[in-house]
Parts: C-alpha cells; sequence; structure tokens
C-alpha cells in the first residue's frame, strides 16, 4: 500500500457544483481543445484488492475495498489516501459485507451493504449501522449536514429514498421512488434521482422526499442501464451506458445528450473543471476517462486510458481520481 509516483503538490478542495465557464474568455478554439489529452495521470497508490467506492473529503480520498482472503472468504478494508503525506492507512472492517458505496462528512464515515454504517475513521469499528431493509445495493450521499441513501430492493423490483437522522443514526423519511433507485444528488434545493433501469431523473423535495418532477430520458422499455447523477454548471447529468444527457432543472429540457465513443459509461463524477466520465474501451478492456464540456456537454480533449476496469471515481483538490479493479487508485489533473 505504497504510492507510486505520487503526487506533488497538495492543492484546495474543489466545489462540487460551480459556474460554467464563459466561452468567451478562452482563446482556444474548440478544435485546438479537442486535439490536446483532457487530463494526464499526476500519481498512483496500490491498495490491493478490489476498491467497490470513492469518496473525496477535505484533502484525503477514502475506498472501502473488497480483499479476497482465500478459501470463498472476501474481507473489507478501509483506506485512506493522504494527498498531503502520499501516504495510505488501510484498516479492517468488521460486519461489512459487499459495500457498494462510501459517504465522508464532518460526521464520520459510512458505508453501505445491505445496511448503512457509521465507522470510527480511526479504527474502522462500527458505531451505528441502520437498517434499510434491503437485501440489494444501496448508494449513499453526504451534503449539506443531511445524509440520504438510495435503496433498490431487487426482490419487489422497488427503489427507495430515505433521509438519515445525523442525530440518531435513524431513518427520519423514506419514499418509495421508482422502481430502482440508483443515484441520488441534491441541486437547487431539490434531490435528484436516476433510476437504474426506467430511464428516468426524478425531482424530490428533500425535506419530504415527495415526488415533484419526473423526466424520461430513456425508452423505460428499453431499459438502459444508469450509472449516475450529478449536478454541474447549472444542469442536471444523467450518465447511462449508452451516454450523458444534461438537462436543464427548471424545465427538464434536454440540453446535450451525448453518446459514449469508447465503450460503455462505467462511472462519472463532477469538480475539478469539468464533468468527466470512465467507460470500458471494448479493444483492451480498460478505463478510459473522458471530460466533458460543461457549456456544451460534449466530449473534449482525447480520451485517457487510466488502467484497468474501473466503476468507482471522485473529484476532488484539483484532481479526478479514479480507483480500478485491479486495486489502483490514479490521482489525474486537468490539462
Amino acid at each position: 500500500m505504497t504510492p507510486v509516483d505520487g503526487p506533488t503538490t497538495t492543492e484546495g478542495a474543489a466545489p462540487s457544483v460551480v459556474a460554467a465557464p464563459d466561452a468567451a474568455t478562452t482563446t482556444e478554439t474548440r478544435a485546438e481543445r479537442s486535439t490536446r489529452r483532457a487530463a494526464r495521470i499526476a500519481g498512483r497508490w496500490r491498495i490491493g484488492g478490489t476498491p467497490r467506492a470513492v469518496a473525496w473529503y477535505g484533502s484525503d480520498l477514502w475506498t472501502v475495498v473488497e480483499i479476497d482472503a482465500g478459501e470463498g472468504i472476501t474481507a473489507t478494508r478501509l483506506a485512506q489516501v493522504s494527498t498531503g503525506s502520499s501516504a495510505v492507512r488501510s484498516q479492517a472492517l468488521d460486519g461489512v459485507f459487499r459495500p457498494t458505496s462510501i459517504a465522508v462528512s464532518d460526521e464520520g464515515v459510512w458505508v453501505a451493504d445491505a445496511s448503512v454504517l457509521r465507522l470510527d475513521p480511526a479504527s474502522g469499528g462500527t458505531v451505528a449501522a441502520v437498517d434499510v431493509g434491503a437485501q440489494a445495493r444501496s448508494r449513499l450521499l453526504a451534503a449539506n449536514g443531511e445524509r440520504w441513501a438510495a435503496v433498490v430492493e431487487a426482490e419487489v423490483a422497488q427503489g427507495r429514498v430515505l433521509r438519515i437522522s445525523t442525530v440518531d443514526d435513524r431513518i427520519a423519511t423514506a419514499s418509495e421512488v421508482g422502481p430502482a433507485t440508483a443515484a441520488v444528488t441534491p441541486f437547487a434545493g431539490a434531490l435528484w434521482t436516476l433510476d437504474l433501469v426506467a430511464g428516468a431523473v426524478r425531482q424530490l423535495d428533500p425535506a419530504t422526499l415527495e415526488e415533484l418532477a419526473v423526466y424520461q430520458l430513456r425508452d423505460a422499455s428499453a431499459q438502459v442501464l444508469g450509472v449516475e447523477i450529478t449536478a454541474y454548471a447549472d444542469a442536471i447529468w444523467a450518465a447511462f451506458v449508452d451516454g450523458v444527457v444534461r438537462v436543464d432543472p427548471a424545465t427538464g429540457e434536454v440540453l446535450s445528450d451525448t453518446a459514449a465513443t469508447v465503450g460503455e459509461i462505467a462511472t462519472m463524477a463532477a469538480g475539478s473543471g469539468a464533468v468527466w466520465a470512465v467507460s470500458t474501451r471494448v479493444l483492451d478492456d480498460r478505463a478510459v476517462l473522458q471530460r466533458l464540456d460543461p457549456v456544451t456537454g460534449r466530449f473534449s480533449g482525447r480520451p485517457l486510458a487510466t488502467g484497468a476496469p474501473a466503476y468507482a471515481m471522485a473529484t476532488g483538490g484539483g484532481a479526478v481520481w479514479i480507483a480500478d479493479s485491479a486495486g489502483t487508485v490514479s490521482r489525474v489533473v486537468p490539462t
């Protein structure tokens, strides 16, 4: 668990939602931007195992990792990558099986499997456990002093969104939302969810979780897999395996619908100057990072191959962080 070609600088944290840059303020043409590489790899850390989820907080990257312990036994570890010292700190997690998501805030570290667990970041011990009643995956979000979980219950084909109290670690509000809610993000005083198979983005009241609007972005009967949702540059961005859709949150108008170009999109994150998507390249089964222009919603710059297939990424500290299936975390900086 040592850094390889570690970072040489420490950058300040970037906001998750920023205003779109003014296209008139740059002298570089769109053609020039399309021919240069969108980003470069500035550092790598080998953490071992298979990272299942990552989160950026403060000046560190946190990841929850599955490790093959042999004889069919899987162990789980919490790893913290310190960008200031290039060090990696790791500790075993007891009672965490097949983790699907991680969230970090002032209140602590949360990991989701069939439950939502609040962890002691120093010891990895469980401080509190929230039974979300799911036998499938949960996705976590910690923002603005609140915590939400998007839960998919596969046996009954029902999605739910939960608001978890920061006072007593219990479910404060719950609502059934779509057949398979895959992800959730806050923006403009609302919560926004993406469905796993229905091709829909939903707007929710963050206090009551009441559904306020539904925007159908893909044909529900086609069951195009939903990947991730985020907010950036005054728009909602929804990633599907076949492309990324940018939506006006006020009207639901589709501002752009950019098709995947190198393979199926595996994950997406916003920040550090753009929206970023990782796809799995068909030709050689490698992860490829692409930049989406915040103004046009189109891919900009040459793609960057980052390593083994990756399904977990985050932005922060002016960089994009990618955790791949070979157990490597890469720090990528925009160019």
